[in-house]
C-alpha cells in the first residue's frame, strides 16, 4: 500500500460541503472545519472581560496563551498586540513592515500577501473553486471564501439570508440546528 493510500485510509471523515476536500482522522476536527464554512465561532474564551470565540478548540487553545505569563509582544510603538508564538508575532510584523514574502505561484500573477492562509484563499481562485453558494434561488452567485459569501448576501434587500428562504438542491446537512449555522453570517 503507498503512502498516499494510507493516508486516505486514516483520513476517513470527509467533509460534505460542495467542493470542498477537506479530511481528517477525527470526527470532531471535521465538525470544526465545518464553522470555517459558516463563520460561526463557537468557541468562547473562559477568562473574564475578554470577547474572543473562535470557531474550532484549536483557535480557542492558541488564544488561550494570550493569557499566560509566556507572551510574545509586538515591539512596534502604540501597538498592543500578543502573539501566541514566535510564529504568530513574525507575521503579525509583516503589517508594520509592508513585506509581502507569500508570492502566488501562477508565474503571470502578480499577487503578494503578507499571510499564508491568504495565499492559499487565493490560489482557490486560480483553481476555479468556488464552493460557497448563495442560498437564493433566482441568484448564480458562487464566491471562493465564505466571507465573500456573506458580503454578496447583503446585496439581496439589505439584509442577510434567513432560515425561512426554501433552497433547492443546498449541500448543507438540513438537521434545523445545522441550517442555524448554515444562514448565520
Amino acid at each position: 500500500m503507498s503512502a498516499q493510500q494510507n493516508d486516505e485510509k486514516r483520513l476517513k471523515f470527509k467533509c460534505t460541503c460542495e467542493g470542498c476536500n477537506y479530511s481528517a482522522v477525527k470526527k470532531q476536527t471535521v465538525q470544526d472545519h465545518y464553522y470555517t464554512h459558516t463563520g460561526e465561532k463557537l468557541h468562547k474564551c473562559p477568562f473574564q472581560d475578554c470577547t474572543y470565540s473562535g470557531s474550532s478548540w484549536n483557535h480557542l487553545y492558541s488564544h488561550r496563551k494570550t493569557h499566560q505569563e509566556k507572551q510574545h509582544l509586538c515591539r512596534f510603538r502604540g501597538c498592543n498586540f500578543v502573539g501566541t508564538s514566535s510564529y504568530v508575532l513574525r507575521l503579525h510584523s509583516l503589517t508594520h513592515t509592508g513585506e509581502k514574502p507569500f508570492k502566488c505561484p501562477e508565474q503571470s500573477c502578480p499577487f503578494r500577501t503578507a499571510h499564508p492562509s491568504a495565499l492559499c484563499l487565493h490560489r482557490k481562485c486560480h483553481a476555479g473553486l468556488r464552493p460557497n453558494k448563495c442560498p437564493y434561488l433566482d441568484c448564480n452567485h458562487a464566491s471562493h471564501s465564505a466571507g465573500n459569501l456573506r458580503q454578496h448576501l447583503r446585496t439581496h434587500d439589505g439584509k442577510d439570508a434567513c432560515a425561512d428562504i426554501v433552497v433547492a438542491s443546498c449541500h448543507w446537512p438540513s438537521r434545523l440546528q445545522q441550517w442555524k449555522h448554515h444562514f448565520q453570517g
